[in-house]
This record gives C-alpha cells, structure tokens and sequence, in this order.
C-alpha cells in the first residue's frame, strides 16, 4: 500500500500544507511527482516542497516567484510506501490508469505530457523501475514499441544528483550533477570532470538520448537544498527546465493536439539559463517574468511577508504540542 500527498497551502486547518489523495479523481491536472530515495514523511513532504520551489511557487523558504500554489493549473505530490510491492502498486493502481484513461494514442501522449518527475539521488533508480512497468503494462495491452517510446518520451524528468546513469531512460530527462559531490561522483562525473578541466569552464553540457546533463563545479555538498541556494550557479537552469516542463503541461490542457517536448526543447533553455555566465537572480528574475502557468496569480512581498509571519506562529504552535 502507498500513501500519496500534494502540497498545498498551509493554515490553522491543515498547519503542515500536506494533504493525502484519497481518489484518482483528485487528480485532476497535470502534476509534478517528487520522489525522495528515503522513505519517511520528512523526506516525502520536503522534496514535494523543493519541486514546488523549483517550479518557483512560493514556499517557507524564499517568494521565488510568487506563484500561489492552491491557484496552480498543476498539483505538487510525492509518495511514501506502506509495505513491499510500493512500485507495482504506484504504477498499476495510480500511474497507469492516469495514463490509458482514454485509450488512443494521441490522448495517452497529451496524458504522459502531463506527468512530470523530479527526484533527488537515488530516487533515479525508483523512476527507472517506474518507467520499466509503464512500459511493460503497455506492451501487455498491445501498443507497438514505437508508440510505446513515443508515449513515454512525452514525460518529463529532472534528476538532481542522480547516483546511477541516465542514458537509457526514454523520458524527456536532465541531469545534473556536481563533479565535487563524491557520493555521486561515476564515469559520467569523471569524463564531465576532465571536459571541465580541459576546456577551462565551470559547467558543462552535454547531450544524451533525448535529454541533457548539466555538470558543475560546486561545493561537493551531498544535499538538495544546496542545489536551490541563490549563489548555485545551477539554480537557473534547475529552476528553468522544471518550471517550463509544468508550464508546457499545463498548456497541453487548453490544447487538442499534443505540444511536445524532447532533447531540442530541452537544450536551449539549460543554456540560455546557465549560471556560469549571468546573475542567478538576475536569470531568475527574466524567468519569472516569462513563467504564465495560465495566468496564476502571484504573492505580493507584503503578502508572501504577511504570509511568513502566520507560518511562523503555526511552527510555534507546533512545537508546543
């Protein structure tokens, strides 16, 4: 059995802004699934926290954006298993049928155009068995592998310090790695190592199978949050390639025909946001000003600060229980 949350905005009812799916009829809009590699509420409950700040929705931890979270075209979830069986479960009782809802080809693209995944670490290898089975309940029912690959390179997938290769994934993917962090540190991280070294830069991009990696001269900290520090050069792009992977899905709503992503759409944004060459914030501040996700509306700093105040008094409350 498997527990699946989104994230919502925090308040006297709900003081930690998590809320548990009850139904796939919750689901009713694209998302992004974030997928920690530990298995406890605080790592589920932060990593869906950090997506939703990638994505630059106001959170606790910075405005970002601004962007409200309970107005979003776009639902924020992440996942924490019950027992043995989570993939199969999260896959045939929860993926699958969000996917096929509708049966022909086209629907089911515009459906995986809706999915988006943003894992941390080990959470790479927990999307590769999700993809597997995607894959593999595909073929069961009958699609051609063609259709199949087409199928699932229509969903998106950011992967932040992944610990194992990227390459046969068929999603629409990046990757980025620090070359510093040794937790991670493979053969990818070794030849981007000495492609840095060699061409005398701070970051490096290179191509693969439908996707890109982004690897960088950082600090060597093992720990997400020090990929969304405003002095992280990565941060643009990070932020940047999330967030215009939600937005292309919510455009994909207010469509018939599918608007598609791959490698040629995902590229040009990693290196027009890339921190090695302009101001984080003044990138960030370019890419908020572009960022629509149909129109949402967006905290004021009075607002976001008035905001911060009511969560501060809740953690208080909190910690008098």
């Amino acid at each position: 059995m498997i527990n699946i949350y989104r994230k919502c905005e925090k308040s006297i009812d709900n003081i930690y802004g998590i809320k548990k799916i009850e139904s796939l009829d919750e689901i009713d809009r694209p998302f992004l699934f974030c997928i920690s590699p530990k298995e406890d509420d605080n790592s589920t409950f932060g990593i869906i926290k950090e997506g939703a700040r990638a994505c630059r929705v106001r959170t606790t931890d910075e405005l970002s954006g601004g962007f409200k979270i309970d107005e979003m075209g776009a639902l924020f979830l992440g996942f924490r298993e019950e027992n043995d069986g989570v993939f199969g479960d999260l896959v045939k009782d929860f993926l699958y049928p969000l996917l096929t809802r509708i049966k022909d080809i086209n629907s089911i693209k515009k459906n995986a155009r809706k999915m988006n995944f943003f894992v941390y670490c080990n959470g790479i290898n927990i999307y590769k068995q999700i993809e597997r089975r995607l894959y593999d309940l595909l073929k069961q029912d009958g699609y051609l592998e063609e259709q199949i690959v087409e199928i699932i390179s229509q969903i998106s997938l950011v992967s932040i310090a992944p610990n194992s290769d990227i390459n046969n994934i068929i999603a629409a993917k990046v990757a980025f790695k620090d070359v510093c962090d040794r937790d991670v540190y493979d053969y990818t991280s070794k030849v981007a190592e000495k492609r840095l070294n060699r061409d005398g830069r701070m970051s490096t991009i290179g191509g693969v199978n439908n996707g890109a990696i982004y690897a960088y001269y950082g600090t060597g900290e093992h720990e997400l949050k020090s990929y969304l520090k405003d002095e992280n050069m990565v941060k643009s792009s990070l932020c940047a390639i999330t967030s215009k992977f939600l937005e292309n899905s919510i455009q994909n709503e207010t469509t018939f025909e599918l608007i598609p992503i791959s490698k040629e759409f995902i590229i040009p944004i990693i290196l027009k946001n890339n921190g090695e060459f302009e101001d984080v914030g003044v990138q960030l501040s370019k890419l908020d000003s572009t960022l629509q996700y149909g129109n949402v509306s967006k905290y004021s700093k009075e607002e976001s600060d008035r905001l911060l105040d009511f969560e501060k008094s809740l953690k208080s409350d909190i910690h008098r229980l």
